[in-house]
């Protein structure tokens, strides 16, 4: 069933609002993540919903603490008016509510109607937006500048004409506003999407990326289409870094870092503790994105997606593939809970004695003939992978720990060669 949303930025003028169609069994972690798209929001800051009404005040997060909801809880079709909180640190609060169900059918999200621009998130609130807004027409109208609000002004959105600022704070691009919901909408139905090939990527598909990158921020997109010297523009210089540094994988610097954890029981115990005691998973049994997002930073693995997903990485999924045959792990519902197996591997980790049961996980998650030519590989008996597959399993062993580089050289750890050696019985 397809049910009408209304999105509206308390406090906003002129009003930012959003009309969209959305299917009714989004949960509202999901509901979020089309929000966030719809209003311009980058989703990197925290998030929550709160209804509250005469005789009670219910918190939804996507962590919940004592006395909170999960998101996963709640779905659009059950939900009541809801307050959404972007960023609890700033004054962004907007008003969802359920308008009815819809009668067309095809494609969601789809945007029905945009009105108002899209927010300025640094901006920290509609307050401040209202008064770029009235400096900005002041500007346009070639009035003095006021020297308060002048500099916020130009610090808050790219270098462009005043007009141009004014349009940037009165309208927005509804085609803009489709297509970004368009792909959260293609990230919400295609979960298992696979990143490319950590060697193949800056040849092969950096181009892509960046177009991606790209079409996820207007501000660029204006930049590169208003300003006359965009290669000099010091906000497209910036982005251009921060997409390049998060994207690149840097390849043998001749140098090691020799307190990096080096075999796969201490990468495996810092994938533990980030999901915590209790880790809450999607209505599909993912782990949330949040949770992702920080063991991308944990595994040190690129970052590309606004919204990352779990299937994305092999490394994530084969980590907690791991973490659950050995017992550290258990799922119960829409949780994963640490068993006291895990809290004593926390305490000492080591898979001293468990290479068996580490091996047979190897070629359950690779397949047996994937694992026995990695062994092969690995162990000298191979002279070089017969097969992709064998290419992928290796950059999941390396980015769990199994190899580290030093230098020029791709050094196999102890923990991964007992491990060999029981996968060659």
């Amino acid at each position: 069933m397809i049910v009408t949303m209304l999105f509206t930025v308390e406090g906003a003028r002129p009003e930012i609002s959003r009309c969209v169609n959305v299917e009714s069994d989004l949960d509202l972690s999901r509901l979020a993540q089309i929000i966030d798209a719809s209003l311009g929001f980058s989703g990197a800051a925290g998030h929550l919903f709160i209804h509250e009404d005469e005789t009670k005040r219910e918190v939804f997060a996507e962590n919940p603490g004592p006395g909170e909801r999960s998101m996963s809880s709640m779905q659009v079709g059950d939900m009541p008016p809801l307050l959404y909180v972007y960023d609890p640190t700033a004054n962004w609060n907007v008003n969802v509510r359920r308008i009815g169900q819809s009668g067309l059918e095809g494609p969601t999200p789809l945007l029905v109607h945009a009105q108002g621009p899209d927010v300025v998130e640094t901006a920290n609130g509609p307050e401040m937006m209202t008064r770029l807004h009235e400096e900005a027409r002041n500007l346009a109208a070639g009035l003095p500048p006021n020297m308060e609000i002048t500099p916020l002004l130009l610090g808050c959105l790219p270098v462009m004409t005043p007009d141009r600022m004014l349009d940037r704070l009165s309208v927005v691009d509804q085609v803009a506003v489709a297509t970004r919901m368009g792909f959260v909408g293609e990230e919400l139905d295609v979960p298992s999407a696979q990143p490319p090939h950590f060697d193949d990527l800056p040849d092969q598909d950096l181009t892509m990326l960046l177009d991606a990158f790209i079409e996820q921020r207007p501000d660029l997109k204006e930049i590169l289409d208003t300003d006359p010297n965009p290669h000099s523009n010091p906000t497209l210089i910036a982005a251009f870094q921060e997409f390049f540094e998060d994207t690149m994988v840097p390849v043998g610097d001749g140098a090691v870092d020799m307190h990096a954890p080096k075999g796969f029981s201490p990468v495996l115990a810092q994938y533990l503790e980030t999901l915590g005691e209790r880790a809450p998973l999607t209505t599909r049994g993912k782990l949330k994105v949040n949770i992702v997002r920080s063991l991308i930073d944990v595994l040190d693995l690129p970052s590309y997606l606004s919204q990352p997903r779990e299937d994305t990485w092999d490394a994530i999924v084969f980590g907690r593939f791991l973490l659950e045959k050995l017992g550290f792990l258990t799922r119960v519902g829409n949780s994963l809970l640490r068993t006291p197996e895990g809290t004593d591997f926390l305490a000492n980790p080591s898979i001293v004695g468990r290479e068996a049961e580490f091996a047979d996980a190897c070629a359950e998650y690779f397949g047996d003939w994937t694992w026995d030519m990695v062994v092969e590989f690995l162990t000298g008996d191979l002279r070089e992978p017969a097969s992709p597959l064998i290419d992928d399993a290796l950059d999941t062993l390396m980015v769990l720990g199994g190899v580290f580089e030093m230098g020029d050289v791709n050094v196999i750890t102890g923990e991964l060669t007992a491990v060999l050696n029981r996968g060659k019985h």
